[in-house]
C-alpha cells in the first residue's frame, strides 16, 4: 500500500500506517511527512519559555505612501520604558516573516515587551523598535515586478523616522532583527548596506535555502534572482557587522543556517538550541537578542559613508536619510 500525505496526517491527529517506533523515527527524521507534528510530540519544540509579563512601553503607528513598494506603508515604533513618543533612540528595524506585517515583531516574538523588560531591568542600553509592512512573501528583496521594500525602507521608511527624531540620517547606523524570511531578510540587508550603515543584524530562525530548487515556491522570482541573493555568496558582505544568528535543532533550515553560521567570519554570535520554526523559540533567544542589539547599538558611533557604495544583489546603493 503506498503512503500518501492524507494517511499520515489525518484532521490534525496522526495515523502511522507503517509499523511501530521505525515509522514515527522516519516521520521525525523528515523522511515521511508529518515531522512538525512529531516534534511537538515527542517535545522537541519545548523550550519553556514565554513573554514578559511586563507591558512593552510606548507606541506610535503610522501610515506613509511608498513609491518603492507602490502602495501605502504602515509601520509601528515602540519605545522602551523611560522613553517617549520623540525620544532620540538609536534604530532597530523589525522584518516580519511571510503574511506577517508591521505588528507582526509583537504579535509572533513578543520583541516589544521583551525590549521593555530588558531595558528596564538594567544595563540594556535603549533603542527603538520599529516594526514595517514589507509585502507577503517579498522577502524583503527586490522583485520583478518592482516591488522593493529595501529602497522602501532606505529612501522612505528611515527619513520618516528620523523627522520623528529617531537616530536615522546618514551618520547613524541602525540594526536589523528578522523572523522566518525576515531573518533571511536582516541578513540580505546587512549585506548590501554594510556596516556603514547596519551595526548589528540579528537572525531569529533564518529562512535559507541552499538552492533555488529547495526554496519555498514564490519566495524568489527564478533562478537568477536567487542566486543574486544567496548569502552563502556573500558572507564576506557582512564583515564589519555585528553578526547573531539563533536556529531551533528542529527547526527545518537548521542545517542551512548552521552551513550559512560556519562561513561569517568572525563567528556569529547566538547558538543552535532547543526548538522549533515558532513563537516559542523566539521567545526562548529574545533577551539574549535585546541585549546583543542594545550593546551594539550603544556602541555604534556614528560612521558617515565617504562614498556612495555601488549596487547590491537584490538591493539598491545605502539608505539615505533626512
Amino acid at each position: 500500500m503506498s503512503i500518501s500525505r492524507r494517511h499520515v496526517l489525518v484532521g490534525g491527529a496522526v495515523a502511522v500506517p507503517v509499523a511501530g517506533v521505525a515509522g514515527i523515527g522516519l516521520v521525525a527524521r523528515g523522511v515521511l511527512p508529518g515531522q512538525s507534528h512529531w516534534q511537538r510530540i515527542i517535545g522537541d519544540c519545548d523550550t519553556g519559555s514565554s513573554p514578559p509579563a511586563a507591558a512593552s512601553g510606548p507606541s506610535l503607528t503610522g501610515t506613509f505612501p511608498s513609491a518603492a513598494r507602490r502602495t501605502d506603508v504602515r509601520y509601528t515604533i515602540w519605545y522602551p520604558p523611560g522613553s517617549e513618543v520623540g525620544s532620540a533612540l538609536p534604530v532597530c528595524v523589525a522584518l516580519h516573516g511571510r503574511s506577517g506585517d508591521h505588528t507582526f515583531a509583537d504579535s509572533y516574538a513578543a520583541a516589544p515587551r521583551f525590549l521593555a523588560a530588558e531595558v528596564a531591568a538594567g544595563p540594556t542600553a535603549p533603542f527603538a523598535l520599529v516594526g514595517v509592512d514589507g509585502g507577503d512573501a517579498v522577502n524583503w528583496h527586490r522583485r520583478s515586478d518592482g516591488d522593493d521594500p529595501v529602497v522602501m525602507i532606505s529612501d522612505e521608511l528611515l527619513p520618516t523616522l528620523a523627522a520623528k527624531g529617531l537616530r536615522t540620517g546618514t551618520d547613524d547606523r541602525i540594526g536589523v532583527w528578522g523572523w522566518s524570511l525576515g531573518g533571511f531578510g536582516a541578513l540580505h540587508l546587512a549585506a548590501v548596506w554594510g556596516p556603514k550603515r547596519v551595526a548589528a543584524s540579528v537572525a531569529t530562525s533564518p529562512a535559507i535555502w541552499r538552492t533555488f530548487d529547495d526554496a519555498q515556491p514564490g519566495t524568489f522570482d527564478d533562478r537568477a534572482d536567487f542566486d543574486r541573493c544567496d548569502l552563502f555568496r556573500r558572507a564576506d558582505s557582512l564583515v564589519g557587522v555585528a553578526v547573531r544568528i539563533d536556529c531551533g535543532l528542529a527547526d527545518p533550515f537548521a542545517e542551512a543556517s548552521a552551513q550559512f553560521r560556519s562561513l561569517v567570519d568572525p563567528a556569529p554570535e547566538g547558538a543552535h538550541a532547543k526548538g522549533c520554526h515558532d513563537s516559542p523559540f523566539a521567545w526562548s533567544v529574545a533577551r539574549e537578542e535585546v541585549r546583543f542589539l542594545g550593546s551594539k547599538l550603544e556602541q555604534a558611533p556614528a560612521h558617515a559613508p565617504t562614498q556612495a557604495p555601488a549596487t547590491a544583489p537584490g538591493g539598491t546603493a545605502a539608505p539615505v536619510g533626512n
